[in-house]
């Protein structure tokens, strides 16, 4: 490219599913306890007060691309055999705030494949994870408390005047994933990609989130992730930004400490 050639500018961020993980899973076996806290933990971050300021953040820098991690949705539902009920969309808060500041930027997709990808996730479980938000849920359900989970994604937002120079996205996952209590707790990460068309070359924008859970004194499953993740790549011909939240770490293996 010449010296007047385009730059592409990017940004990451993780917008925080809203609550600690790993003070929630001290709690268990006590299901509702931990449910309570993160519930409780998620509505005293706020994001919908954080996302006003995230989008002043991109209105102010204008990055053409943003890797986001902890893209999460908090689901709940009324009894067993009620439907589910978005109650949080922090990647749809986010994207809504962006288009109020004049700077607005949305979901990288082409076609019908999008970068969003869903990994980690808690089911809404009846007894299990019932939490009770009297405020929040009496309109919504006519009672007290529900059964509520989340979902947490990786994506790329581009955007808006930018977007018509996507060429193609898409999403991989990585085969270690960390368990927790199998088959209910089980955390995938994977990660997503957007191909842009910038003067007639393709670049390759790359976001992820590796496993921040270990067992002590072995291999993280971050490490394991990202030799896979260098592996999946190694062959890309174009030039290439990879960016995240990589939870690495200079003691790995971690002990104790």
């Amino acid at each position: 490219m010449g010296s007047e050639s385009k730059t592409i500018s990017v940004m990451s961020r993780n917008i925080y599913l809203g609550a600690d993980v790993g003070v929630a899973l001290d709690l268990l076996p006590d299901f509702p306890a931990a449910a309570q806290f993160m519930w409780d933990q998620m509505r005293a971050t706020n994001f919908e007060k954080r996302s006003r300021v995230l989008a002043k953040e991109l209105s102010l820098y204008r990055p053409d691309v943003v890797g986001i991690q902890e893209a999460t949705k908090w689901i709940c539902k009324k009894g067993i055999l009620s439907r589910k009920k978005t109650i949080f969309d922090f990647l749809q808060i986010l994207i809504e705030d962006t288009k109020h500041t004049g700077v607005g930027y949305s979901l990288a997709v082409k076609g019908n494949t999008s970068t969003l990808n869903t990994g980690f996730s808690l089911p809404a479980i009846p007894r299990f994870t019932v939490v009770k938000d009297p405020e929040l849920f009496t309109p919504i359900f006519g009672q007290e408390s529900a059964s509520c989970g989340f979902e947490i994604a990786d994506a790329i937002l581009i955007r808006d005047d930018f977007m018509g120079d996507v060429i193609q996205a898409g999403t991989s996952e990585y085969t270690a994933h960390y368990t927790v209590v199998p088959v209910l707790m089980e955390i995938y990460r994977g990660y997503s990609w957007v191909d842009l068309r910038v003067e007639g070359y393709t670049v390759r924008i790359v976001t992820t989130h590796l496993e921040s859970l270990f067992d002590q004194d072995s291999e993280p499953h971050s490490s394991v992730q990202a030799s896979q993740l260098i592996q999946d790549l190694k062959s890309t011909k174009s030039p290439l930004v990879v960016m995240g939240d990589f939870n690495s770490d200079p003691r790995d293996p971690r002990g104790k400490e």
